[in-house]
């Protein structure tokens, strides 16, 4: 969880003013955030909220001073300001700028939730699901997140779908679980993409479309989406991606292998050790990913 990106508040603080608080965000975009903070330090004094945000945005991002950056957020948090609420409890949870607090986390999360801010809702949802500072509560963490992914939260979106495909204080239910996952694809959230790739490619709920799977585990692993990287190997091994290619099949299991993806760990273990794809047998390589594979294995590495 981090806090919400300072630029695009341009819009948002327009109606207030404009002048100084535009020039501000302008300045700190040009890559001239300390010239920023001396713009929006006096309005922020004055007791303006949106200011008093503004920078502890920047303080937390490009000047990286958490400590006050925490007390701009507090001041506008207190006073109302629906972000600073949710950036204050995004500090809380992981202790930038004051000690880490769950109580106080769900308490700036759940002030800004109430008031129907979807990144808050999401992270309320997620923290009350993982048991964080509460007991877990799935079927109140669905509750959250189907209210942020109504907001149009395409991180609830995707979390939404896997839950209904899981089911996770939900009925299983396929269909709605396409439904978030492509409303999630739609705003190029890579977990939506891969989960509505790994679909397509099925036909598991939805027409088969292999072509259509590929193109959305390339968007995803573009991102960096690990599994959907993993799911482009498979591709070009098995020449669903047109004729086989072993060679792009390596580099993507190599990618996905390097961030501790396990089954593709797995894959390259088996490829070097029986010389598989076309490989001559390589025990050295096949010793490295079987080393990796133990450590991934014992470090409790999801084998997804």
């Amino acid at each position: 969880m981090v806090l919400a990106l300072l630029w695009p508040l341009a819009a948002i603080w327009a109606a207030e003013a404009p002048d100084v608080i535009e020039r501000a965000i302008l300045v700190a975009q040009s890559g001239k955030p300390e010239q920023a903070r001396a713009q929006l330090q006096p309005l922020a004094e004055s007791g303006n909220t949106r200011a008093q945000f503004g920078l502890g945005l920047i303080l937390e991002g490009p000047l990286k001073r958490p400590d006050e950056a925490a007390l701009w957020c507090r001041r506008a948090a207190i006073a109302g300001h629906v972000e600073a609420e949710n950036s204050l409890g995004a500090l809380f949870f992981e202790g930038r700028g004051v000690p880490r607090n769950f109580d106080e986390a769900l308490y700036w999360y759940r002030a800004s939730a109430n008031r129907d801010h979807a990144p808050a809702q999401f992270n309320l949802g997620m923290m009350i699901g993982r048991g964080q500072g509460v007991k877990p509560n799935p079927g109140e963490m669905v509750k959250w997140l189907e209210r942020a992914a109504a907001g149009g939260h395409n991180r609830a979106q995707a979390q939404l779908g896997r839950l209904y495909l899981e089911a996770v204080g939900v009925q299983r239910d396929v269909t709605q679980a396409l439904y978030w996952f492509e409303r999630a694809a739609a705003q190029d959230n890579p977990w939506g993409q891969y989960f509505l790739g790994i679909h397509r490619k099925s036909g598991d709920g939805i027409r088969r479309d292999v072509q259509g799977a590929i193109v959305l585990f390339e968007k995803a692993a573009t991102q960096g989406h690990i599994p959907a990287t993993h799911e482009l190997g498979i591709a070009y091994e098995t020449g669903l991606a047109g004729p086989p290619n072993a060679q792009r099949a390596i580099e993507h299991y190599e990618h996905a292998a390097g961030r501790n993806h396990v089954p593709s760990v797995r894959r390259l273990t088996a490829i070097f050790t029986r010389g598989e794809l076309g490989f001559y047998v390589n025990l050295e390589r096949a010793r490295h990913w079987g080393q990796k594979l133990n450590a991934a294995i014992r470090d409790g590495m999801p084998d997804q």
